[in-house]
């Protein structure tokens, strides 16, 4: 109908103002910056921000068991990536979805004592990854470090029906996470 359009049209104008709000900072110092595997550019600036000694680790959630540190810089795009040492470069295995990804997060930043992440994610995903993440560790000090995706056209979303579907999915999951944390957190009094 009309009005579901309108809505679903509203709800899409919200997550592109969300999701611009997030830009790349200024690189300062945290403990470790954290990649949630699954788009392009992620893992190369978790590797470029540790180069910079920016950060003392590098944690990479959701990669696939079989893949090695060796094997993962292989598909790095910059072939110097694969001189660094990597001694601190450490992978998540357990991960498979960004829920899955929190918790990972969360058990590895709390095990180290932790307190400043850089999260790395695609910025259409940043705002979901931030909710969970936040939940899973409301005292540390999260950066959010959003990579642009070139196949999502988020500054030209209405002109690109792909990006449009993509954009209102994970509009759509960030409401889900929204309402899971919400309901937690009332349940939780």
């Amino acid at each position: 109908t009309k009005q579901e359009r309108w809505c679903l049209l509203v709800s899409v104008v919200i997550l592109d103002n969300t999701i611009n709000k997030y830009e790349q900072p200024k690189l300062i110092s945290a403990d470790v910056a954290v990649v949630l595997t699954g788009g392009s550019g992620r893992i190369e600036k978790g590797i470029e921000i540790l180069n910079d000694k920016k950060v003392e680790k590098l944690f990479i959630s959701g990669v696939h068991k079989s893949v090695a540190i060796k094997k993962l810089l292989n598909f790095v795009k910059n072939n110097s990536f694969n001189k660094y040492d990597d001694s601190n470069i450490i992978l998540g295995y357990q991960a498979k979805t960004t829920f899955d990804n929190a918790i990972e997060v969360a058990h590895f930043i709390k095990k180290n004592n932790y307190k400043s992440i850089y999260l790395i994610t695609s910025k259409f995903h940043m705002p979901r990854s931030m909710y969970e993440v936040r939940h899973r560790l409301p005292n540390i000090k999260i950066i959010p470090y959003p990579v642009n995706n070139n196949n999502i056209k988020i500054k030209s979303w209405y002109s690109y029906p792909g990006t449009l579907f993509v954009l209102t999915f994970e509009y759509l999951k960030t409401l889900l996470v929204i309402l899971r944390i919400s309901i937690l957190s009332l349940l939780s009094y």
